[in-house]
C-alpha cells in the first residue's frame, strides 16, 4: 500500500490513517505472539491457520477475518474485537 505524500497526522498527532492502523495491528500481534514465547509454527498449531498465512500476515498484512480470529483467541485478545463495529452514543446522528 502506497502511503500519500500528504498525511494529516502531521498536523493532528492524534490521527491514524489506515496504513498506520495496519501496520499498528500487525506490530502488536507479532509483539503478543512473541511475549508469550509462541513461534509461528507454534501459533498455527494453536489456531489451526497454516504457517503461510501466519508469515503473510505478519510480513505483509494480509489474513482472513476469519483467522484473524483464532490468532486473537489464542493470543488471549479475543475479546478486543468485541469493541469493533460498536455503536457509541457519540456516533450517534439522531440523539
Amino acid at each position: 500500500m502506497e502511503k500519500s505524500k500528504f498525511n494529516i497526522s502531521d498536523f493532528v498527532p492524534e490521527y491514524k490513517d489506515m496504513y498506520e492502523i495496519h501496520c499498528d495491528l500487525v506490530n502488536r500481534e507479532i509483539e503478543r505472539r512473541k511475549y508469550f514465547k509462541i513461534s509461528r509454527k507454534k501459533l498455527s498449531q494453536m489456531t489451526g491457520v497454516s504457517y503461510a498465512s501466519i508469515r503473510r500476515f505478519e510480513e505483509k498484512g494480509h489474513i482472513s477475518l476469519w483467522s484473524l480470529i483464532r490468532i486473537c483467541n489464542a493470543l488471549d485478545c479475543l475479546m478486543d474485537l468485541e469493541e469493533l463495529f460498536v455503536i457509541r452514543l457519540r456516533d450517534r446522528k439522531d440523539v
